[in-house]
């Protein structure tokens, strides 16, 4: 190839890349609104997930949400997501989370759930 060549497809290659880079990458969906509190002591872990318009769980740790945040939404499927490490209060402390999302688009799917749990 020829150095006129070369550097026109350098140019070609540099302008591609730099219009990649210029779009806007989709954000992902987040809640409107998020309470996250400490489980009230004597209070059990009683799980939760998401119902209309509200993502809920009560009595969860850490790693429990990070779970449901990443698991697989494929129906009939098993998670298989693990954490690994981490200090002991990510599998100890309790939390109690109620999460409110905008339902104006219509309803949420389950994959969009994970994604805000994530965000």
């Amino acid at each position: 190839m020829n150095r006129v060549g070369r550097l026109t497809l350098l140019i070609a290659t540099a302008s591609s890349v730099c219009a990649l880079l210029s779009q806007n990458a989709v954000p992902k969906p987040a809640f409107e609104v998020i309470s996250i509190k400490p489980t009230a002591p004597g209070n059990r872990g009683r799980g939760g997930g998401p119902r209309g318009d509200r993502f809920t769980m009560a009595g969860s740790t850490l790693k429990m949400l990070l779970q449901a945040a990443y698991q697989r939404s494929t129906p009939g499927t098993v998670s298989d997501f693990q954490v690994f490490g981490g200090p002991s209060w990510i599998d100890e402390d309790q939390y109690d989370m109620d999460a409110k999302a905008d339902c104006s688009g219509g309803p949420i799917r389950l994959d969009q759930y994970h994604l805000m749990v994530q965000s």
